[in-house]
């Protein structure tokens, strides 16, 4: 607001949330394709054909079901970040008697990244306990010292899978243990 007469300019927060609606929907779209990607490395986990592990890395194959359902879990997280991901930054609906004619729906953009970034640490808990199980199998094998090292914080924690069980605390288990394995991959990339 510019008062002339008092020599007065008055920011209102007239700013329009454009940049910032376009940055979610961008982190949204970035993080859709993580989970893409973590979705296909369980799959490719879980196919006897492809890893040489029993299927679904199940112990006794055919009489359990292994981590099929923690991956159907996954796939359809990975489906509904597609739907979530479109972007909000594009739509617009005229408001105030058509004084706001381009709405920059931000808040919509913040809340659909939000909720696909919740879906990302689920996909990626499901990814790192198909691993910590997939590794386990190869056992006494070992792989790369990062990984080894990342390893051995999970099996702290999550005990291997000899029998079917259900996998939802497993899960929770390994979204808080985040902070301790990224750190852990900091100081190796250090």
């Amino acid at each position: 607001m510019i008062f002339t007469e008092e020599e007065l300019w008055i920011s209102g927060g007239n700013f329009h949330g454009q940049y910032l609606s376009q940055a979610m929907d961008f982190l949204a779209i970035a993080m859709t394709t993580l989970v893409n990607i973590s979705e296909r490395r369980i799959e490719k986990l879980l196919d006897s054909k492809f890893s040489g592990l029993p299927p679904f890395l199940a112990k006794n194959e055919g009489l359990e079901s292994g981590l099929m359902l923690a991956h159907v879990t996954a796939s359809s997280l990975a489906s509904y970040n597609k739907v979530l991901s479109h972007p909000a930054s594009t739509d617009t609906i005229p408001t105030s008697g058509n004084k706001e004619d381009h709405v920059s729906m931000g808040v919509h953009a913040a809340l659909k990244a939000k909720e696909i970034l919740g879906h990302a640490e689920d996909v990626l808990a499901i990814e790192l306990l198909a691993a910590r199980q997939g590794i386990e199998l190869r056992r006494p094998s070992k792989t790369s010292p990062d990984l080894e090292k990342v390893m051995a914080i999970l099996e702290k924690e999550i005990p291997p899978i000899t029998k079917d069980r259900v996998f939802s605390k497993d899960i929770l288990k390994i979204k808080t243990l985040y902070p301790k394995i990224l750190s852990q991959l900091y100081e190796s990339c250090s």
